[in-house]
């Protein structure tokens, strides 16, 4: 998935494939189809991955006296992430909506690592 996103951060969506991914990582591109798909599983996957880290990395619940107040420092630094890295967020965006029913599974839980934390911050 490191290498996944690295390729998408410099090159953006197009440029992430999965043998170009494979080869960055020193395995065979039928070893990364095994786990994913597509690349949008895989770029999904890492998406579920980033917001599980950020869930950990901080608490959200706490440091505002509103849940309003945490949910703009949420918000904020999000924005101040995706702002840094726009090939990567447009990579990460494009994947998510542009998976198909073949990756319900893996946007179901890319949904709900967000909603957990959305949840986590304005509890």
């Amino acid at each position: 998935m490191d290498a996944a996103l690295t390729v998408a951060a410099t090159g953006g969506y197009d440029a992430v494939h999965m043998r170009t991914v494979a080869e960055r990582v020193g395995i065979a591109v039928g070893t990364l189809y095994r786990y994913f798909p597509a690349k949008t599983h895989l770029l999904v996957a890492a998406l579920i991955r980033e917001f599980q880290r950020l869930d950990a990395s901080g608490d959200w619940a706490t440091g505002a006296s509103t849940p309003q107040q945490r949910l703009d420092r949420l918000t904020e630094h999000l924005h101040d992430r995706w702002q840094r890295d726009p090939l990567l967020t447009d990579s990460m965006t494009r994947a998510f909506v542009m998976a198909d029913t073949r990756a319900a599974a893996e946007l179901d839980r890319a949904a709900a690592a967000i909603e957990t934390l959305l949840a986590r911050t304005v509890a």
